[in-house]
């Protein structure tokens, strides 16, 4: 029974106490890291949606065109037999 004894003097044992004292003394750390963290990701949903990361959902294609995305901008083509400029007109057949 003496082995166990000494063994178990010799494994220090985890405190409540020095856990809430850690926590108190670094979590400055802990709120501002998760906070820059949040905040990172709010800024990058927000230039996702300003820059536009699927231009063709929102652009304006002429009903003869198909919409091709493009980093940052949607770029309208007539389809096969039609002239224009694929936005505003596409004309009858070539």
């Amino acid at each position: 029974m003496i082995e166990v004894e000494e063994i178990k003097q010799e494994i220090p044992e985890l405190k409540k106490e020095s856990y809430e004292s850690n926590f108190r003394k670094h979590r400055f750390f802990v709120i501002s890291y998760g906070t820059l963290g949040s905040l990172i990701i709010i800024l990058g949903l927000i230039a996702i949606i300003i820059t536009g990361a699927f231009p063709c959902l929102h652009s304006m294609c002429h009903p003869n065109a198909t919409c091709y995305n493009k980093p940052f901008f949607a770029d309208c083509v007539c389809n096969s037999g039609f002239s224009g400029n694929g936005r505003d007109h596409c004309d009858g057949k070539q």
